[in-house]
């Protein structure tokens, strides 16, 4: 895993909720646990408040570490403050997408519509052009 930054809050985040759904399906919908990158290595180290009472009956090592394994191969979490998805990435899967290309200056309306009414005139002129051969 990687550092983990919110596109939405534009901020770096100290740490992410992961769902439990995710690993542990429906014993574990509704909880959110929380993840933090340390070395580059997913940690969970705790829940959401409001998970922590449905916990107390479960073994915490055992999810913990259930956790984790998922969090290894994982590509998205929670952002703690805006609720909104959190791309997370291990470095072989960043590297690996494509990086962007460089995009020269955007063409103005004007010029995108003076080559409309060339494309427009074209395709007339060639119509007619085809029309006088069929009917010749």
């Amino acid at each position: 895993m990687r550092e983990l930054f919110c596109d939405e809050c534009k901020k770096k985040l100290d740490f992410v909720y992961v769902h439990g759904y995710d690993f542990g399906d429906r014993i574990m919908e509704g909880v959110r646990f929380k993840v933090r990158v340390i070395d580059g290595k997913p940690e969970c180290f705790g829940l959401h408040p409001d998970s922590e009472p449905y916990m107390v009956q479960f073994n915490w090592e055992h999810w913990k570490q259930r956790c984790e394994e998922f969090c290894e191969r994982a590509d998205l979490a929670e952002c703690p403050h805006c609720r909104e998805d959190v791309l997370v990435e291990n470095d072989e899967i960043a590297e690996s997408r494509p990086k962007p290309i460089a995009i020269g200056k955007a063409e103005s309306a004007i010029d995108v519509l003076k080559k409309l009414k060339f494309c427009i005139l074209m395709t007339f002129i060639i119509g007619v052009a085809f029309g006088l051969i069929l009917t010749s």
